[in-house]
C-alpha cells in the first residue's frame, strides 16, 4: 500500500510540474534553445582546436580489491580532438570527440559538449576541473 501511495504522489508531482512548464510561454524554451545554439556556434566558430591525449586513469584503491586493481587498465591509449574557448564569464566551453581504451581494455568512444567553471587564483592563472559524464 505504501508503494502505491508513493507512486501516486510521484505521478501528481510530475503532472503538476509538467502543467506548470506547459503553462509557461514558449518564449522561455525558445530563449533557452537560442542560448544553447549561440554557445555551440560561438565555440565552433571562435574556439581553438585542441588535442586530447588520455594517458592515465585512476581507480580508487579503497573501492576495489587488489585483484580488480590488477586487472584494470590505468594507461588508456587514445586520442581526441575538439574546439574549446573561454566565454565572456571566463569559463571554458568545448566540443570534443575522443576514443580510448577503457578500464577493461575495450574501445570506448565519446563526443559531446562540455562546460567547466574556472576560478582566478594567485598569479591570475586559470584553474578548472573538467570531468566529462557519460
Amino acid at each position: 500500500m505504501r508503494l502505491t501511495t508513493c507512486r501516486a504522489l510521484l505521478a501528481c508531482t510530475l503532472l503538476s510540474s509538467t502543467t506548470v512548464a506547459a503553462a509557461s510561454t514558449d518564449s522561455t524554451v525558445g530563449a533557452w534553445l537560442d542560448t544553447a545554439k549561440e554557445h555551440v556556434s560561438d565555440t565552433w566558430h571562435n574556439g581553438d582546436t585542441e588535442l586530447y591525449l588520455p594517458f592515465w586513469t585512476y581507480h580508487h584503491r579503497g573501492t576495489y580489491d587488489a585483484d580488480h586493481i590488477e586487472d584494470f587498465n590505468e594507461f588508456p591509449a587514445g586520442i581526441g580532438l575538439g574546439k574549446g574557448r573561454y566565454n565572456s564569464s571566463g569559463n571554458w566551453e568545448g566540443m570534443y570527440a575522443m576514443g580510448f581504451m577503457d578500464s577493461h581494455n575495450k574501445p570506448s568512444f565519446m563526443a559531446g559538449y562540455a562546460w567547466a567553471p574556472t576560478w582566478d587564483w594567485a598569479m591570475r592563472s586559470k584553474q578548472a576541473w573538467v570531468s566529462p559524464g557519460f
